[in-house]
C-alpha cells in the first residue's frame, strides 16, 4: 500500500510538471472550464495554448461559466491580449508589443560611448509585466529627472506568436543561436537586428523553468525538456553567442521560481542548483553579460516563491506588493549595469 500512494504521487507530479506551461498564470479559466475540456478537449495535448484553442472552437456549446472565463483579455490560445496576470501561455499582454509588429524605436549604436543615455529593451512574458507593472518606467522617467540621464526603457512580449509562448533556454538558443541571421525565425527578431537598435538588452524566462527533470546522462542542446543537462548546453552556447555583440550589454534573469504548492522538493533543487551555477560559474566577470538574482529576491534563499509574495493562492506569479518593491531594485540594476557597476 505504501508504495501505491508513492507512486500515485509520483504520477500527479508528473501530469503537474507538464501541464504548468499550458496553464501558467491562467488557473482560473483551467478551472472554469473542467467539465468543458473533459468533453471536447480530452484528446487535446495540453501545451501551446492548444486546449484553449480547442474550448474557443466550441464557444457556442460552452457553459456561461466557462464563456465568460475565456473571454478574459489574456486568455491564452484565444488571442485575447491583456496586461493582467493571465497571459504567461500564448497571448502577449496589450502594452507588450510582439515582434512581428515593428520594433520600438531605440537610439542603439548612438548611444554607445557615452553612459549618460542608453536604448534598453525588456524580453519578457506575465512574470516581467508584473514587475514592469510595479513601476518600472516610473522610476527610469523619476532617475533621469533627478540625475540628468536619458536612459530609455521599453518592454516586449518575446517570443510571440507564431511562435509557441515559450521563453525558456530552449527557446532563446533556437531563435538567437539555432536560427541567427538578419531574417526574423518565425516571426521573432533575432539578436543581429536587436543589437542594432538597444544598448541594453535584459531577458528572462517563465516561472515553467522551474519544473525541471531529473537529468538522463545524455544531454541534447536541441531538446526542449526541461532539465539541467539541457539548460547548461543551451546556456553554454547563448553565452558564445551573446559574446558576438561586445557593445551590446546583457542582462539576464535568474529563473523565476514556482510556490511550493505547485512543485516538488526536487525538482525545486534541481532550479535552484542550476541557477546557482548561472551565477558561480556560467557568469565571467568582465564581459558583457550581468546576472539579476530575481530567484534569489523571490525565494528569500529558498528553494519556492513565498506564499506571502505570490499574487494568489496557487498563482506562481509575484503579487502586488513584491512587483513594487522590485521594480526599483531592478530598475537601478540596470543604471548599474550601463554605469560600469555590473560586476
Amino acid at each position: 500500500m505504501k508504495d501505491y500512494r508513492k507512486f500515485i504521487a509520483f504520477v500527479l507530479m508528473v501530469l503537474a510538471l507538464v501541464l504548468i506551461p499550458e496553464y501558467c498564470g491562467a488557473q482560473d479559466w483551467w478551472q472554469d472550464c473542467t467539465p468543458e475540456r473533459e468533453r471536447f478537449c480530452k484528446g487535446v495535448e495540453p501545451g501551446g495554448g492548444r486546449v484553449a484553442r480547442c474550448l474557443d472552437e466550441h464557444k457556442s456549446e460552452l457553459s456561461g461559466v466557462c464563456k465568460q472565463a475565456i473571454s478574459v483579455p489574456g486568455t491564452p490560445g484565444t488571442g485575447r491580449s491583456s496586461s493582467s496576470n493571465h497571459s504567461d501561455t500564448t497571448v502577449a499582454p496589450n502594452n507588450a508589443r510582439p515582434f512581428n509588429d515593428i520594433l520600438p524605436a531605440g537610439v542603439g549604436g548612438n548611444a554607445r560611448g557615452d553612459n549618460r543615455k542608453a536604448s534598453i529593451i525588456f524580453l519578457h512574458h506575465s512574470t516581467g509585466q508584473q514587475i514592469w507593472n510595479g513601476g518600472v518606467a516610473q522610476w527610469f522617467q523619476s532617475y533621469n529627472a533627478q540625475n540628468g540621464t536619458d536612459y530609455r526603457i521599453t518592454e516586449m512580449a518575446y517570443p510571440n506568436n507564431p511562435y509557441p509562448w515559450e521563453n525558456y533556454p530552449y527557446d532563446f538558443w533556437n531563435i538567437w543561436v539555432n536560427h541567427a541571421g538578419n531574417v526574423p525565425f518565425e516571426g521573432q527578431v533575432t539578436l543581429e537586428s536587436l543589437t542594432k537598435q538597444y544598448d541594453v538588452i535584459v531577458f528572462k524566462h517563465c516561472f515553467p523553468v522551474s519544473a525541471v527533470l531529473p537529468d538522463t546522462g545524455r544531454p541534447d542542446i536541441h531538446s526542449k525538456e526541461k532539465r539541467v543537462e539541457n539548460y547548461k548546453l543551451q546556456y553554454e552556447s547563448l553565452k558564445r553567442k551573446l559574446h558576438e555583440f561586445p557593445n551590446t550589454k546583457f542582462i539576464i534573469w535568474t529563473g523565476a521560481a514556482l510556490l511550493q504548492s505547485q512543485t516538488n522538493n526536487e525538482s525545486a533543487m534541481r532550479a535552484k542548483a542550476f541557477f546557482e551555477w548561472v551565477k558561480n560559474d556560467w557568469d565571467d566577470k568582465g564581459d558583457n553579460i550581468y546576472i539579476w538574482d530575481f530567484r534569489e529576491m523571490e525565494t528569500g534563499g529558498g528553494l519556492y516563491l513565498r506564499d506571502d509574495y505570490a499574487g494568489r493562492p496557487g498563482d506562481s506569479h509575484p503579487g502586488r506588493e513584491l512587483s513594487k518593491r522590485l521594480a526599483p531594485l531592478f530598475g537601478r540594476r540596470v543604471v548599474n549595469v550601463i554605469q560600469g557597476k555590473g560586476d
